[in-house]
C-alpha cells in the first residue's frame, strides 16, 4: 500500500490522522479510560480501538447507557484535559510512514493532514512526532468557525480553502468513512489496512 502511495500522480495528499498515520490507539484509551473511572462509571462497550475515530461526542454518546447533554459534556471536556496534557504522547507513528513521507517530500508532493481529530491535539502529535515539516497544514473539523460537522464537510472547505484541484488530490485514510467523505467530494481514496476500520 506504502509502494502504491509514494508512487502515485496526485499532486495533493490529504492525510486522516488516527489509524492511518499514528497508532493513537493507546492514547485515545487511557483518556477515555481516566474519565469513565473519574466519574465512577462503566462503559456499555468495551473500551478497543475499534471506538477510535468518530468525533468525542458520538464516541461518549455511544458508550453511555442513558447519556444526558450534561454529562457527554463533562466527560468530553475531561476526555480533553486528560489527552490534551499528557495521553496524546503515547501516540507513536505506523511502521513504515516516516520513510514514506520522505519519498513524497521529496517527491514535491504538497501534504496536508484532515482529521476529526481536535486542533489542539493534532498539533501536539505532530511536533512531538516531528511531523511538521513534511505537511503543509493540518485541518481539523474546529479549524473553522463554524466547526465543521463531518468529515465530508470538512474536506470540502480544505479543497475550496486550499484552491486543490479534485483532479489532482487524494484521501488516505482507515474507515470506510473516509472513503465516503472522499466520494462525496469527488476525491480517490486509498484504505490503509492497519487501521481500526
Amino acid at each position: 500500500m506504502l509502494q502504491e502511495l509514494t508512487n502515485t500522480t496526485k499532486k495533493y495528499i490529504l492525510f486522516d490522522l488516527d489509524g492511518t498515520l499514528i497508532d493513537s490507539a493507546a492514547a485515545i484509551l487511557s483518556g477515555f479510560d481516566k474519565v469513565f473511572n473519574k466519574h465512577q462509571l462503566v462503559p456499555t462497550k468495551k473500551l478497543d480501538k475499534h471506538l477510535i475515530g468518530p468525533p468525542l461526542k458520538e464516541t461518549f454518546i455511544n458508550l453511555l447507557e442513558k447519556p444526558s447533554d450534561k454529562l457527554i459534556n463533562i466527560m468530553v471536556e475531561d476526555f480533553k484535559f486528560f489527552y490534551d496534557s499528557y495521553d496524546y504522547k503515547l501516540s507513536k507513528l505506523f511502521p513504515d510512514i516516516w520513510n514514506c513521507l520522505e519519498l513524497l517530500k521529496n517527491k514535491n508532493k504538497v501534504l496536508i493532514i484532515v482529521t476529526n481529530k481536535r486542533n489542539v491535539p493534532t498539533k501536539k502529535i505532530m511536533t512531538h512526532l516531528s511531523l511538521d515539516s513534511f505537511f503543509k497544514k493540518s485541518y481539523s473539523l474546529d479549524s473553522f468557525e463554524p466547526n465543521m460537522k463531518s468529515k465530508s464537510q470538512l474536506i470540502k472547505q480544505v479543497l475550496s480553502k486550499e484552491l486543490l484541484n479534485t483532479d489532482e488530490t487524494i484521501y488516505i485514510g482507515d474507515r470506510i468513512e473516509d472513503g465516503i467523505a472522499s466520494q462525496n467530494n469527488n476525491i480517490e481514496f486509498i484504505m490503509v489496512p492497519w487501521g481500526y476500520k
